[in-house]
């Protein structure tokens, strides 16, 4: 169980949340007013929109959180170059990215020998080992990758969070 929603009554929704265990109750996104006779269909269309607001205000306020702790050096970082840096050192542990954003294929490069990548628009040249880089055409995907590859969580937020302020990408720091 992800999300929990609880339906009914507001008497019987009350007195049935008080019996939930804590390990289902911290899965509890919401409650709705249902009458006993509603379709399958009722339930399930007005169960997901619930679901899916809890969601939506889960994601805005994991984003304004970040910000928040991005400017006050907790743990927190935002923008490409300084969430690249966070990645190639194996210190993400959410990546926050926004729902359609894209980097030019020549702004994040590629070393061709370590696999280093770097936000450097002067030079051909990796500066950990030296080695020749190569512009990287998708380089959201290859970030996104790195992270589940290290044991990142990777949420991909609307276009419409506070995060597209602030460079559309962000992470949550280990240390």
């Amino acid at each position: 169980c992800q999300r929990l929603v609880l339906a009914g009554t507001d008497a019987n929704v009350a007195q049935f949340r008080d019996m939930l265990p804590p390990h289902l109750l911290q899965h509890l996104v919401g409650t709705m007013p249902l009458e006993m006779n509603a379709s399958v269909n009722e339930v399930r269309d007005r169960a997901v929109a619930v679901a899916l607001a809890a969601r939506q205000t889960h994601n805005q306020k994991l984003a304004e959180d970040l910000i928040v702790a991005a400017s006050k050096n907790g743990g927190a970082v935002t923008g490409l170059a300084s969430t690249l840096e966070a990645l190639q050192s194996g210190r993400i542990y959410q990546l926050l990215l926004t729902e359609g954003y894209e980097v030019p294929a020549s702004l994040v490069r590629r070393c061709d020998d370590c696999r280093y990548l770097s936000v450097e628009p002067e030079g051909d040249l990796c500066p950990i080992c030296g080695g020749r880089t190569s512009p990287l055409p998708d380089a959201i995907n290859t970030i996104a990758r790195r992270a589940i590859a290290q044991d990142a969580q990777v949420t991909v937020l609307p276009s419409d969070n506070p995060l597209a302020d602030h460079g559309y990408i962000g992470a949550y720091l280990r240390y």
